[in-house]
């Protein structure tokens, strides 16, 4: 992004970017150092491994609770007063992560995070699945109190986090510490992050850093503030060939702390 400063000529432009822009690692490192970022026991601290190059990997908590369907918490109330408002007896069947417990498939559940955050009020937070986790097709959505938006966390937000999570294909074991998803953190000059400002946009597609897979001399045009991305469906070689594999209807659960152990061609 610094690059991206320099080489813009609108003063107007460089002044957006000198204020915007994901945070890197070791802004993301103070942010932990200082208590912007801290775990929500003191007996769970924040690892080095968590924090990546732009965001931080987030852990399940202790307990995830079924629930019957996705929600969000609205803006007046948190999200375990919307659990129990959904359902009187909630906390009698949530589930203990702490020995591992299974998932199961097409089931919804909302599990408190270990991690809390004390955000600043330049600073707004965006979070998406973890690569592992989208590959076993598990829907994530990070949920705040008093949120009215998935995976967005308003600037200067205070207090806990929870996950949505709904494995859509296989049933899978997690436990306490497991890493689904990851949190990214932005300055913000709304009350959410901020997209790449028009003008970087623009350049990127002015000056051929976006270019056609098949024609690299193809510069990419913008279509309504849009990029359109395509899948190939035709395969490779002449008669075509592979283009993807269907899921088994019904495979043995896949335990998230197993790595490099299945072989694939089970699921």
């Amino acid at each position: 992004m610094a690059d991206a400063v320099n080489r813009m000529d609108a003063p107007e432009a460089s002044a957006v970017l000198r204020n915007t822009g994901i945070l890197p690692y070791q802004a993301i490192l103070e942010m932990r150092d200082n208590g912007e970022i801290k775990p929500a026991e003191i007996l769970t601290a924040i690892a080095d491994d968590q924090i990546q190059p732009a965001s931080i990997d987030l852990r399940l908590g202790y307990c995830a609770y079924p629930v019957d369907t996705s929600f969000l918490p609205g803006a007046e109330l948190t999200v375990m007063e919307k659990i129990r408002e959904l359902d009187a007896r909630a906390d009698d069947f949530k589930i203990d992560l702490r020995g591992g417990a299974v998932l199961e498939k097409g089931r919804v559940y909302v599990i408190p995070l270990l991690e809390e955050i004390y955000l600043k009020s330049e600073v707004a937070g965006f979070a998406n699945p973890k690569s592992s986790t989208g590959r076993l097709d598990i829907l994530t959505r990070l949920i705040a109190d008093k949120g009215i938006a998935f995976d967005q966390v308003e600037k200067g937000y205070k207090g806990k986090l929870y996950v949505e999570v709904v494995p859509r294909t296989f049933s899978v074991v997690v436990k306490t510490g497991t890493r689904l998803n990851q949190l990214r953190f932005t300055r913000a000059r709304g009350n959410t992050p901020d997209s790449i400002p028009p003008q970087e946009w623009k350049r990127l597609l002015d000056e051929g850093e976006l270019v056609d897979l098949e024609d690299k001399e193809k510069k990419l045009s913008e279509e309504k503030g849009m990029l359109r991305f395509t899948v190939d469906l035709r395969g490779s070689g002449e008669e075509g060939g592979l283009i993807g594999y269907r899921a088994k209807r019904h495979a043995r659960r896949i335990d998230l702390e197993q790595r490099g152990y299945y072989d694939p061609l089970d699921f």
